[in-house]
């Protein structure tokens, strides 16, 4: 399985309804979407927004985030966050929150 996490944090408040529009209709499109086996979001305050997925390949990932609403968001993101963050990797299993949000943490002080 592929295992992806996102973090999104918005640059004003003032943003929130146009993510909301965006988040609603991309977790739609996701949980329809083929190969995916899970999504889960978890917004820890009107600022910070995070997604949990599991999906049976990377191909199945691919073909959702460059689709439909996902892909009208993604080109909405630099106007709307201040910053976001994604990562993804194999598991035999889905992670838990906590450590999801380490991997992706440890990913992206990886990179910097």
């Amino acid at each position: 399985m592929v295992i992806a996490i996102t973090e999104l944090k918005l640059k004003s408040i003032w943003h929130l309804p146009m993510f909301l529009f965006h988040a609603l209709r991309s977790g739609a499109q996701a949980q329809k979407a083929k190969g995916n086996r899970m999504f889960e979001v978890k917004n820890e305050s009107w600022h910070t927004h995070r997604t949990l997925s599991v999906w049976e390949s990377e191909k199945s990932l691919r073909q959702y985030v460059m689709s439909g609403a996902h892909l009208k968001a993604m080109k909405n993101t630099s106007k709307l966050a201040r910053s976001a963050t994604s990562t993804h990797w194999y598991s035999e299993y889905p992670p838990s929150w906590e450590e999801a949000v380490k991997t992706l943490r440890q990913k992206n002080s990886a990179l910097a």
